[in-house]
């Protein structure tokens, strides 16, 4: 059996060869007659019920094969292989997964990367619900998605503006999900470097279709899942009419509920010391740079002895930076103990290994934000006359989410994790105070209420008399820190298709308009500094609606009235639009009789696309006086015109060792407004020497067009860890004389007394990524084993220009550290030499190279009378993953990934892989899925060095040293198998269907990860591990 016969069976594996068309209607019936007609065509048939509704005949003597549009190519056609690969999921793997987001779903194919936004990590700020999908672990926004070959609309993250939210698409409409894994932007564009996600929704339905589904944690009772779908649809020879409704409820499924995720892995030491009873910091210096003595010894009138124990030692998590040789004491009220004025012995020392001194910072988080989703789908396909189409498409998609997060906690001072926490400090003249200095502020610098009274002016001399911090978590009840979004998508576009004879030749063409819409409202209470400056009595008198702010007594003095009078109801609302207007053209031309081996393809068109995005935020953001920074307004928008060519020529056709060889080539033109023309091309090659062997290869450029919040997104602040190399003197000589030549004092100890930030910001100037991709593979159906089929695809991709948003780390390393001194200007410093914050815009910084190769194989084995069996494996193996950022005068920093979680986000491991097997006997069918998550190291280190984790004991690979010689402990997270389980029973008497299932049949695990864990409200990453916990499920579906 040759290589098309076999085609429909491989692409029933989902490793599809080339773009999977259907075939010529005689080649179509002969694959059919072949590979038999029962579930496993499932990739061949739903293709055909993707096109058009079938024309009725026409007369007129042309031959009309039944032929599509595939992905990865805009030539109709009617041949299933191209020289692409392709990955093509199912709706029956879809509802085999047990879940209800597409984007969970595609998350667990082998070649996807690891930088994607998943629900679990839906907690923070306006990411709400949002999920996308990473191919090839080039981001997000490398990866383009497609609604029946058009763009969907994009995201409403400001700084990912260019990424669409998978969770607008609703899983009940979808037939299946086409993966193109390689570059094409000369077919579709920008955004098309590491692949392409093209969602086909459902066609060619006629009848009704009830289903409800419903999962849950198994041991926990929470996490529940819920979908209600209700589809109907008529296919008639000129209607074809598709209308689905669809509900969907995801509950929480709280840290709590799990020993795995009830606290930080390495213990209270990794907790906040941010708690109910308070945190009161206090530090004094008898002269600028000299070390502090310890709590005995504070000036300003505390009781001496009265505060007994050791210094603390590691940072405070509110404290981005801390000063070089500075000694912090933190304190806190004693259990059952009165607090306030006069009680200077009701506090003590905080110990970090106390669970009573410390805050558990996982417990109020949760592995599945709850939100709701309501959305409602219609197509149609319309014959308006006998050669025209007229089609529409429009959805309507709601989602409602609430993010709860830990009691957030109210704080100031200048060594406060905020730019404006001074303005919150404690005065030593509040009657609750019982301790007779300021808190929080240096009493050199003038009263902050002064006009003068600028922390960071020229007469401060650093830290002095005052200088510290306070902070108080809310207990429970007090309004927890909870984020509420509304978001709301709409899509409609329609146009019309057919076809036309020119020169005795059929032409076919579509042209159309879609506009899609997007917007989110984010509602959070917070904290305005003004007003708790106010309640804490530090500028006048708090009267009228004020209430007083006691942190001295713990959550006790922390009343709800004062939590209402500082609160404000703060929100950002964040709108992105799209319209898109397309004119295509396809046909063959009997050009070159007697050379070519057959017609040539041709493709043609063009495309018009506007996109907007504006985000508004109220003036406390815009201040910054809530959520420890300051987000300003985004506002921008951007326009290309396109068009494109596409060729397919055959070269040779049932000649010796060429039963076909194909060329593909492709070319796109395309201009934007501010950067300019922009020229990407593909070419590929398809050779099929005898039947049973294919071998394919493909070179294209591409492009990525900085997006609208890379171009213009407003100043926002980033308190990322920071560590300046003129605060540590003696320590790079280098550093030490760049340091002197800035004339930082003391030849290079800057006291970095204000926290210092990056700020974030867009960059007008940006140029366009450009990329260089390369697939060649072979796929291999041997003819003397009946239904089995191999592949193997390698892939090499370079990206120039890569858009990243600045690091203050490496301005600051870049700028001191050497002799060159690069990016030196975006660095910004007090007249007293402090740093203050560092200026990081996006830039065009860096070069990203990736290699590796997937593999496939799928079998299907008849037995007799006991049905049949599948198999199907699917793996990948990263063989690179390389960043490049270059330092002018010196060797670039080159970064290797590969194997390893990189201490921030994202995790790359080398292997990916995962299998199936099925049993099919009449209407039972039984499934088994295992996925594997291999194993990888990270850096054994957090935000806290004493206690290290080495010192905890908690590295596997503690005694590892870095190429100077220096520690570097590694922590390993062990290889891990996930396996999944489902039932399914077809009622065919009584058009029903039944499904049961559970996902982590065996309750495994997460690798602890170590690095992530003071980054993530739990202890693993996300992207590479499922939730913790057994997951059940069940399906049932009703036809009418």
């Amino acid at each position: 059996m040759g290589i098309r016969a076999r085609a429909a069976r491989y692409a029933a594996a989902c490793l599809l060869v080339g773009s999977a068309t259907v075939g010529a209607q005689d080649e179509a019936a002969e694959a059919t007659l072949e590979a038999g007609t029962d579930a496993e065509v499932i990739a061949v048939e739903p293709l055909r019920e993707a096109s058009p509704a079938p024309e009725p005949a026409i007369d007129d003597g042309l031959a009309r094969l039944d032929t599509i549009e595939v992905t990865g190519s805009r030539i109709r056609r009617a041949d299933y292989e191209t020289a692409q690969p392709v990955f093509v999921l199912s709706r029956e793997d879809i509802e085999r997964s047990g879940l209800t987001d597409i984007s969970e779903i595609l998350r667990n194919i082998t070649a996807a990367g690891n930088n994607s936004l998943t629900g679990a990590q839906g907690r923070f700020a306006l990411t709400q619900g949002e999920t996308n999908l990473d191919l090839r672990n080039l981001g997000a926004n490398h990866t383009l998605l497609l609604v029946n070959g058009r763009r969907w609309v994009t995201g409403l993250i400001p700084t990912q503006t260019s990424v669409s939210d998978y969770n607008t698409i609703p899983t009940a409409i979808i037939e299946r999900v086409e993966i193109l894994k390689d570059g094409a932007s000369a077919i579709y564009g920008s955004d098309a470097i590491g692949g392409v996600v093209n969602v086909i929704t459902r066609k060619d339905f006629d009848g009704g279709d009830l289903s409800y589904h419903v999962g849950q944690f198994f041991e926990q009772g929470d996490g529940t899942a819920q979908q209600l779908s209700l589809s109907w649809g008529m296919n008639r020879p000129l209607t074809n009419l598709f209308m689905n409704f669809s509900y969907t409820d995801q509950a929480e499924a709280p840290n709590e509920n799990r020993s795995f995720t009830a606290r930080p892995s390495a213990g209270p030491t990794r907790d906040s010391i941010v708690t109910p009873n308070a945190l009161l910091r206090f530090v004094e210096l008898d002269s600028r740079n000299a070390l502090l003595y310890g709590c005995p010894n504070l000036q300003a009138g505390i009781a001496a002895g009265a505060l007994g124990g050791s210094p603390l030692g590691g940072p405070v998590q509110m404290t981005s930076m801390i000063p070089a040789g500075l000694v912090l004491c933190d304190l806190t009220l004693n259990p059952g103990a009165e607090g306030g004025a006069g009680n200077p012995l009701d506090y003590h020392q905080i110990d970090r290994s106390n669970p009573d001194d410390v805050y558990n910072r996982f417990a109020d988080g949760t592995l599945k934000q709850p939100n709701e989703r309501i959305a409602f789908f219609t197509q149609l396909n319309q014959q308006v006359f006998e050669r025209m189409h007229f089609n529409f498409e429009g959805l309507y998609n709601r989602r409602e989410s609430t993010s709860v997060g830990q009691n957030a906690y109210l704080g100031g001072g200048n060594l406060d994790g905020g730019a404006l926490g001074y303005l919150a400090h404690i005065s030593a003249s509040n009657p609750n105070n019982p301790f007779a200095q300021d808190i929080g502020w240096d009493s050199t610098c003038g009263g902050p209420a002064d006009a003068g009274g600028d922390p960071n002016s020229p007469t401060c001399t650093g830290i002095g008399d005052g200088s510290g911090a306070w902070a108080i978590r809310r207990g429970p009840g007090l309004n927890n820190q909870s984020f509420y979004a509304s978001v709301e998508t709409i899509r409609a576009g329609g146009g019309f298709s057919g076809d036309f004879d020119l020169f005795s030749q059929l032409v076919f063409w579509d042209a159309g308009y879609i506009y899609s819409r997007s917007r989110i409202e984010e509602n959070l209470p917070s904290v305005n500094y003004e007003l708790a400056g106010i309640a804490l009595g530090n500028f006048g008198t708090c009267d009228g609606d004020c209430a007083p702010l006691n942190v001295f007594q713990g959550s006790a003095g922390l009343t709800q009235a004062a939590i209402d009078f500082i609160l404000t109801d703060n929100w950002q609302r964040n709108r992105t639009q799209q319209e898109i207007a397309y004119l295509n053209f396809s046909t063959e031309l009997p050009v070159l009789d007697g050379v070519l081996a057959g017609p040539l393809a041709v493709a043609v068109g063009g495309e018009f696309r506007r996109e907007e995005f504006e985000s508004e935020v109220d003036d406390s953001l815009q201040r910054g006086l809530v959520r420890m920074n300051l987000i300003k307004p985004l506002g921008g928008r951007t326009y290309a015109r396109e068009a494109y060519m596409e060729f397919g020529v055959p070269l040779l056709k049932d000649a010796p060792l060429a039963q076909a060889l194909d060329l593909e080539l492709a070319g796109r033109y395309s201009h934007y407004p501010r950067i300019g023309a922009v020229t990407t091309g593909k070419a590929g090659l398809r050779w099929q020497p005898v039947s049973d062997l294919m071998l394919r290869a493909t070179y294209s450029t591409g492009f990525r067009a900085p997006s609208i919040g890379e171009l213009y997104l407003g100043e926002s602040q980033s308190y990322d860890p920071l560590s300046d190399p003129c605060a540590d003197p003696g320590a790079d000589p280098t550093a030490d004389a760049n340091c002197l030549q800035d004339g930082t004092p003391g030849g290079g100890s800057g006291s970095n007394v204000a926290t210092p930030y990056d700020l974030w910001q867009g960059n007008p100037d940006l140029e366009p990524e450009r990329s260089r991709n390369l697939t060649y593979g072979l796929i291999f159906s041997p003819r003397w084993v009946t239904d089995l089929n191999f592949s193997v695809d390698f892939y090499n991709i370079v990206i120039d220009d890569f858009v990243v948003i600045g690091q203050g780390q490496f301005f600051l390393d870049s700028c001191y550290k050497t002799e060159q001194r690069n990016y030196c200007d975006y660095i910004h410093r007090d007249a007293t030499g402090t740093l203050t914050y560092i200026d990081t815009p996006y830039f065009n910084l860096a070069k990203v190279e990736t290699a590796g190769v997937d593999f496939g194989i799928d079998y299907a084995l008849p037995m007799a009378d006991y049905g049949r069996l599948k198999l199907r494996l699917e793996a990948s193996y990263l063989e690179k993953f390389e960043s490049t950022a270059p330092r002018p005068g010196q060797e670039d920093e080159v970064t290797s990934e590969v194997g390893t979680v990189d201490g921030q986000f994202f995790g790359y491991p080398r292997w990916k892989a995962a299998g199936y097997l099925s049993w099919e006997v009449e209407r039972f069918t039984a499934s088994w899925t295992t996925r594997m998550a291999y194993h990888m190291t990270e850096p054994c280190g957090d935000l806290f060095p004493t206690p290290s984790l080495k010192d905890l004991g908690l590295c596997s690979n503690p005694d590892v040293v870095d190429a100077d010689g220096n520690p570097a402990p590694e922590n390993r997270l062990h290889t891990l198998f996930y396996h999944h389980v489902q039932l399914s029973y077809d009622f065919a008497d009584y058009d029903a269907e039944i499904a049961i299932g559970v996902n982590n049949v065996f309750d495994q695990d997460p690798r602890v990860s170590r690095s992530l864990a003071s980054l993530y409200w739990y202890n693993y990453d996300p992207n590479h591990y499922d939730a913790p916990g057994r997951f059940g499920y069940l399906r049932a579906g009703f036809r009418f």
